[in-house]
């Protein structure tokens, strides 16, 4: 028997998420938070986990730990759902919400999971370019949602890969508009301060997702789902037993106990993230986007894929999207410490300087 017969034409064609590591001295390619827990806070997490009982399976519901982020948020405790990563909420959304076929709306680009999590589950993704500003295209938006009607419409905001923010305008139309589900992806929140939270007492079909992934807890993997208190207890039919698993539910509900002492590194990263801007601009043949994000997108006009591999000849790893028509030759920078920044400006300063 040939097994590879039996897997979806549609699974063939993905791609393994894999990271090159090796020789690598600065990591600049996954958005994490490039500073680690400061020492007080990290003494608590591990005294808080050394009574934890790796014999027992973890609070299925994380409910100690949803009471501290309902706090921190400022919402109800049953307007949240806990996830592995937003990654894994995004698959449950697209699970309780879509059909064989049902059409899952998203500009492009953006982050790549909410198409793989419709092509993994039999929907027909469907993706509309952005404008050349990196805005949602008007009135193609519109169009789509009246004609295809999407069970679910993703929208990152800020957007992942470009950085910005899409017309709030436009947003709030989609929402009037649409008959489906629409996903506010807030994972940059810390770094944009703009959110629709408001909207969600205006809004039963909106969710929004953050997470703990870009402010220092990346190997936690927590994401948070918010929405009305009755759609969040439908979705949570579909989430796995024990989902998030006693670790992280522990060192999580310590960190966020701990926040005055976090909340400064995220306006360490801000203040650093409008240096380095004011920097690569300064690039002879080097583009930079702006960013309400802690990334920005670049684009090198002696090629990014060159660059890229300059880069990485001097041990600095940074995403490209060598597969995506739009970002070929594009690639994405996480805000670094301003030493490991330096190293970067530096590396493609001299790229760009060739004769």
């Amino acid at each position: 028997m040939d097994w590879k017969t039996l897997i979806r034409p549609e699974i063939v064609q993905l791609k393994a998420y894999t990271v090159d590591r090796k020789g690598v001295r600065i990591r600049l390619n996954a958005n994490e938070s490039p500073y680690p827990l400061p020492e007080s806070v990290r003494r608590r997490v591990l005294a808080a986990l050394e009574t934890t009982e790796f014999h027992r399976y973890p609070d299925p519901e994380a409910k100690a730990l949803r009471e501290v982020i309902g706090e921190w948020i400022g919402v109800a405790e049953n307007a949240l759902l806990l996830g592995n990563g937003s990654d894994e909420l995004i698959q449950i959304i697209a699970t309780t919400f879509g059909e064989e076929g049902g059409v899952v709306l998203f500009p492009e680009p953006t982050f790549e999971v909410y198409r793989i999590a419709a092509l993994t589950l039999g929907e027909r993704p469907y993706g509309i370019p952005l404008t050349d500003d990196w805005d949602l295209p008007f009135p193609e938006i519109l169009e789509a949602i009246r004609r295809l009607h999407p069970r679910v419409i993703f929208l990152s905001y800020p957007n992942n890969p470009t950085g910005n923010c899409f017309t709030r305008e436009k947003i709030e139309q989609i929402l009037q508009e649409s008959s489906g589900i629409v996903v506010l992806d807030e994972a940059y929140f810390p770094f944009s301060q703009k959110t629709f939270l408001p909207s969600l007492g205006q809004y039963d079909h909106l969710l929004i997702l953050r997470t703990l992934s870009k402010i220092g807890m990346a190997g936690l993997r927590v994401g948070i789902l918010i929405g009305h208190p009755a759609l969040v207890a439908e979705i949570n039919k579909v989430r796995a037993p024990y989902n998030v698993n006693a670790l992280s539910q522990v060192a999580a509900r310590v960190i966020l106990e701990e926040w005055p002492l976090i909340e400064p590194q995220i306006a360490q990263i801000v203040a650093e993230r409008d240096r380095l801007y004011r920097k690569l601009q300064t690039i002879p043949h080097l583009t930079v986007y702006p960013s309400e994000a802690n990334f920005f997108l670049l684009q090198c006009a002696r090629g990014g894929a060159a660059l890229w591999e300059h880069l990485m000849a001097e041990g600095i790893l940074v995403r490209r999207y060598p597969d995506h028509p739009m970002l070929k030759e594009m690639l994405r920078v996480t805000v670094g410490q301003p030493e490991e920044n330096e190293v970067l400006c530096q590396a493609i300063h001299r790229f760009c300087s060739q004769e």
